[in-house]
């Protein structure tokens, strides 16, 4: 009976146009795209092997493979296959997909959703990712927070006014104005899609000061107060269940844990509006406590 419904989800995932690892006592079903022909990147949920070979479904036979690192790796780790110069040889690497999107175990895109009160939105225009960076609809979310929102047809621009608080956004534009100081950039310009303006998720703390939190990919937004964290990676560690370890610093280069500081992050729980690439700087929108341990961590809502 195992085999059997094993064979009838391979079948299933087969019709989205992906490859897939057969059904085995220590390798479950899991959807992988190949990008290119010497590489595998996963979209599902990767368990590493615990053994030194794997069945993997090319087409429609299962052939076996052989892992030269699968020592290395812990159960629910998300990794990459890569071929190495001998046949039917592959290496496994360390990957968490952080272009926010993600796909349920039969390949269907999970889409996110936007919550005040706990309540959630009714928006045609659900957040997504553009260009890999997570944007949500500026003028629903707002209005349901009890902000004006003006469209300005001239300019293509958009206010927000609350009380004492006004900004001016401008669509095609990387500009952003809190509270008529200097604009600044952050990781996306405004732009439209469906009739409906979207901003990159930090936009609503880093200029309009709100508190958010992330859970299973879903954006809450409230009046919380929230930390700030900024620096140059030092150190990228990628985990099991898809959470990841960043050291930071607000050197370029740093060993020293006295001005370091360890970011937590996790698929489920982090918007990651930038490249997880060594040396690059990045600013973080965190939860408002820190460990006092040396060095500090605390835990990533948006990276950009």
């Amino acid at each position: 009976m195992k085999k059997i419904l094993s064979l009838l989800l391979v079948m299933m995932i087969l019709s989205t146009s992906m490859f897939v690892f057969a059904d085995t006592e220590t390798v479950k079903p899991v959807l992988i795209s190949a990008h290119e022909p010497t590489e595998f990147t996963p979209t599902g949920i990767i368990k590493a092997i615990e053994s030194d070979s794997i069945d993997l479904l090319v087409g429609d036979i299962v052939k076996s493979f052989t892992v030269t690192n699968s020592e290395d790796f812990v159960i629910n780790q998300r990794v990459q296959l890569v071929e190495t110069d001998k046949k039917n040889v592959f290496r496994l690497k360390s990957f968490i997909n952080t272009s926010n999107v993600k796909h349920n175990s039969m390949g269907t895109l999970i889409e996110k959703n936007v919550y005040i009160n706990n309540e959630p939105l009714d928006l045609d225009v659900l957040p997504h990712s553009v260009d890999g960076m997570m944007m949500v609809p500026l003028a629903e979310t707002l209005r349901a927070l009890g902000y004006e929102v003006t469209w300005n047809n001239d300019t293509h621009s958009v206010d927000l006014l609350k009380g004492a608080q006004w900004t001016s956004i401008t669509i095609g534009k990387n500009a952003y104005f809190k509270n008529r100081m200097a604009p600044r950039e952050l990781s996306h310009a405004p732009i439209i899609i469906d009739g409906r303006t979207l901003v990159p998720v930090e936009f609503f703390n880093e200029i309009l000061s709100l508190g958010m939190s992330i859970e299973k990919g879903d954006l809450y937004l409230s009046e919380d107060s929230l930390g700030k964290q900024s620096g140059y990676i030092q150190e990228v560690n990628y985990k099991a269940n898809d959470q990841i370890s960043i050291t930071i610093s607000n050197k370029e280069k740093s060993t020293d844990i006295m001005d370091q500081t360890i970011i937590h992050a996790s698929v489920d729980t982090t918007y990651f509006n930038h490249s997880l690439e060594i040396g690059s700087h990045i600013e973080i929108i965190t939860l408002p406590m820190m460990t006092m341990s040396i060095p500090g961590q605390t835990s990533a809502l948006v990276i950009y």
